[in-house]
């Protein structure tokens, strides 16, 4: 597994440190899922600001159609990504399907925005 699963009592944190690629993260985000299932958590901190690599622009949407894949209904999402890698796409992708995400460079102001109603 690229990168650690640790259940916390209000929410799951997901620390990525593989590539950032649509199929390692496919993998990584399956396995969240998993955990998400196990552990009943419907909150979901993903740190991504260790991956390894840049984005590559052409799958930025189809990282974030398989997030929508993944966790369709009833999740909520703070993602933590380096500043100069957030652009939003991810973010306003699933923001059009309704789906409960923030990117933010700032760990505390994602768990908050995460923990808060």
């Amino acid at each position: 597994m690229d990168g650690e699963i640790i259940s916390h009592a209000d929410y799951l944190e997901a620390v990525y440190t593989g590539e950032r690629s649509l199929a390692a993260m496919g993998v990584f985000l399956a396995e969240v899922r998993e955990e998400t299932l196990k552990n009943n958590h419907k909150r979901i901190f993903l740190d991504a600001a260790g991956a390894k690599g840049p984005y590559d622009e052409d799958e930025r949407v189809l990282i974030a159609e398989k997030i929508m894949e993944v966790f369709r209904y009833g999740y909520k999402i703070a993602a933590l990504e380096k500043k100069e890698n957030i652009n939003r796409v991810i973010e306003n992708t699933l923001l059009t399907f309704s789906i409960n995400f923030l990117v933010l460079a700032d760990k505390e102001k994602a768990l908050k925005w995460l923990l808060g109603d």
